[in-house]
């Protein structure tokens, strides 16, 4: 079914992309892609691409943790159950 990804607003201000999908259940609970603990205060404009074949899902985000600006890319073998540890682009 549909995964869905967005840069949530957790608490301190830190921005990280989290996944839901939608299922026979309905649809999950968020969960952390990576957490990059990027602390921002304001909304940045640029969120996570995505693109999916089959059970293969992959997502690309943005993000300026520690003040270091990069890509991130992190991949799902399973329908974006779960995935891998991020990697920099």
């Amino acid at each position: 079914g549909p995964v869905v990804f967005y840069r949530d607003r957790g608490a301190g201000e830190i921005r990280d992309i989290y996944a839901v999908r939608h299922g026979p259940q309905g649809w999950t609970p968020p969960a952390a892609v990576a957490v990059d603990g990027w602390r921002i205060e304001g909304c940045p404009v640029n969120g996570p691409a995505a693109d999916a074949h089959g059970r293969d899902v992959a997502v690309a985000w943005f993000t300026a943790a520690e003040d270091r600006p990069r890509v991130r890319f992190a991949r799902s073998a399973d329908g974006g159950a779960s995935f891998g540890p991020p990697v920099d682009l």
